[in-house]
């Protein structure tokens, strides 16, 4: 498909009109059309693993989210992000499952982790803060994906004896309670 610049102009001059956030979904082929869609103002920009280093730049400035879906790679038989490349440039980095039934239907977040890990080199460290606060982050939303004064209590307490075991364990349910707005919700 073609982008028509003017009508994503329209589309997100129409959605901050109505209060919501843009975010741009991006094909392989869009690199081209990423200054002017920069322009748009977006929050997050998916499927940006395999941006050039001066398009990171140029985003990582506007302080945009790049967001990256290892599970949907995966299933196109794309070439894995490179997350070191990635992590390195200083970007603020998010994982998605890109839940889909074109594509794949990843719908944890333990295994997209565990991929991001696996796969796209990532050490666990940066792919849970990647899924947590950078996650959040390309929602727009500031309180969540940490814990401290301030932030929304949504959390997931792990039944594991290290982080690691994200990784490690991606077909395990590892939850052992839930809380939501600081109130247990499950067990």
């Amino acid at each position: 498909d073609q982008l028509d610049v003017g009508e994503a102009g329209l589309i997100a001059s129409a959605a901050r009109q109505s209060g919501y956030r843009l975010r741009v979904h991006i094909g392989m082929t869009t690199e081209d059309h990423l200054g002017e869609l920069a322009q748009l103002g977006p929050v997050a920009i998916d499927h940006a693993g395999h941006l050039a280093d001066a398009s990171i730049r140029m985003l990582k400035g506007d302080g945009v989210v790049l967001t990256l879906t290892p599970g949907a790679d995966l299933a196109g038989r794309d070439l894995p992000a490179d997350g070191p490349r990635l992590w390195g440039s200083g970007a603020t980095i998010a994982l998605g499952t890109d839940s889909s039934p074109r594509t794949i239907a990843i719908e944890s977040m333990q295994m997209t982790i565990a991929l991001a890990v696996l796969v796209n080199g990532f050490t666990i460290d940066q792919a849970i803060w990647s899924a947590t606060k950078g996650g959040a982050a390309a929602l727009g939303l500031d309180d969540r994906g940490w814990i401290g004064h301030g932030a929304v209590a949504d959390m997931v307490i792990l039944d594991a004896p290290s982080p690691t075991h994200l990784a490690y364990r991606p077909g395990t349910n590892l939850s052992w309670k839930v809380f939501k707005g600081g109130a247990l919700v499950a067990r």
